[in-house]
């Protein structure tokens, strides 16, 4: 056996050509962008591996039951070790292995993406099974993956002693390949997020109402934890009447006067500085309805990343507090309520600011459309893409007031009805419409006459 610690698993079909046959006769490997993937390619190094990978979903003649359901599948095809690279950010140069007569089918867990790197990691034994499974022909264990909660409630696969399996793995896995099955966006985007983050400490995800804003945030970090894990997270929404005195101190009545308490973010900073070698996040959610400089205090200069760790003297105790270097901060931001986009200004030298947009033109969103089979749900898809682009195009309105994704989301075949559909159009969508065109009544009328278009084949 040998042990490879890293691997990098790479595409070959560039735009709809598959170029599988050209990399291994001719001993290289290409990316087909010209402006994407750079960084990737010039960080592979001489002696890495690389592995040639498509990837796709099955549904039959699967090796173990999923009660019907399709599951992810990576087909691996020729590997080979990276012998020279000339930092190009196009082209490696490739000793490759003779090809598999048959490739190697990986299931449950997915790279789509045209170059990805796995690592093995310690404390999780997927990378390494995926790894071993590569170099080392051991079997994939089925049994493993599908009793493991994060796959066994996606098939929907009863687990015996689910509650002892529970307790010896106290979490769930989450990959960057969960995060992008789950959440609808490009996965440049998502490495975009991630590498801002992790130099910035302090994001805030803004846009429209409904294009799950607060569904991403968690997921972010849970991709980012490798787990599902809460305990590393806590989670806060900010309002008119949030203060100081709940986010870090102050003090409180009790029976017989006043006594001084600590908030919930000095709390967590504690935690995150007691645990050095674990990530903590803080997410705030509507963070642009709270009067930022009332909240934070003296504390919105330490958040930033250059004064972690620096410690300064709280006026209300006189001690000496720092925001720990491990703590991270995620703001959720509804950009259609105008009358508090003055916070900007507030958060904007402490914050990086990430625009989230509908994704019903999304190519995942496009997958879980189309797995739904839903006639109703793609008319109402369409009008929606129509409806945002006469939003966008509003000069009183604009991009920032068009209608997320999220109010179509965690549906499936057998909820997916009409009459499920109709409700979320006439009672969720339609009256925001009527909000913002209130001084605009035939407008309103014409976008509801176009949604009952949709459902009055069946009230006729």
């Amino acid at each position: 056996m040998i042990k490879v610690d890293k691997c990098w698993y790479v595409g070959a079909n560039m735009e709809g050509v598959d170029y599988f046959d050209e990399f291994v006769k001719n001993g290289y490997w290409e990316n087909g962008y010209e402006n994407k993937y750079l960084d990737k390619v010039k960080s592979m190094q001489i002696g890495d591996k690389i592995v040639i990978k498509s990837a796709y979903t099955q549904k039959r003649d699967l090796p173990f039951d999923v009660n019907n359901k399709s599951v992810a599948v990576m087909k691996l095809k020729a590997k080979g070790t990276i012998i020279e690279n000339k930092q190009d950010g196009r082209r490696v140069s490739v000793k490759w292995d003779k090809p598999w007569e048959k490739p190697k089918k990986w299931f449950f867990l997915q790279y789509r993406g045209t170059i990805n790197k796995v690592e093995r990691k310690d404390d999780d034994w997927v990378y390494g099974a995926l790894l071993d499974f590569t170099f080392n022909d051991i079997e994939q264990d089925y049994d493993k993956f599908l009793t493991y909660p994060y796959w066994a409630n996606r098939y929907d696969i009863d687990i015996e002693n689910e509650e002892d399996y529970e307790e010896n793995n106290e979490v769930k896995i989450y990959t960057k390949e969960n995060f992008l099955q789950d959440v609808f966006i490009e996965e440049d985007f998502y490495n975009n997020l991630l590498n801002v983050l992790k130099r910035k400490k302090n994001i805030i995800l803004a846009g429209a109402p409904g294009v799950g804003k607060t569904f991403m945030a968690k997921r972010l970090v849970y991709s980012l934890l490798g787990k599902k894990d809460d305990k590393y997270i806590r989670m806060v929404q900010f309002h008119q009447s949030y203060a100081y005195e709940d986010f870090v101190m102050g003090y409180r009545p009790i029976e017989n006067g006043f006594v001084l308490k600590t908030g919930i973010f000095y709390n967590f900073c504690q935690i995150a500085q007691s645990d050095r070698e674990n990530d903590y996040f803080f997410i705030i959610d509507e963070i642009n309805r709270g009067n930022i400089s009332k909240i934070f205090g003296e504390l919105l200069m330490l958040i930033e990343a250059n004064y972690r760790d620096e410690e300064i003297i709280l006026s209300y105790n006189g001690k000496n507090f720092a925001v720990p270097n491990n703590l991270y901060i995620i703001g959720m931001m509804n950009t259609a309520d105008k009358s508090l986009a003055v916070v900007d200004y507030a958060l904007r030298r402490r914050f990086s600011f990430f625009k989230i947009k509908p994704a019903f033109e999304d190519g995942s969103f496009k997958e879980y459309q189309k797995k739904l089979e839903n006639d109703y749900f793609n008319k109402l898809v369409n009008l929606l893409i129509k409806l945002n682009h006469e939003i966008s195009d509003d000069i009183s309105l604009g991009e920032d007031f068009c209608i997320g994704h999220s109010y179509l989301c965690n549906l499936n075949k057998d909820i997916c009805t009409r009459d499920l559909l109709k409700e979320i159009a006439y009672y969720e969508i339609l009256p925001i419409l009527r909000e913002y065109y209130f001084d605009d009544l035939d407008k309103v009328s014409y976008w509801q006459d176009e949604f009952e278009g949709i459902f009055d084949n069946e009230t006729k």
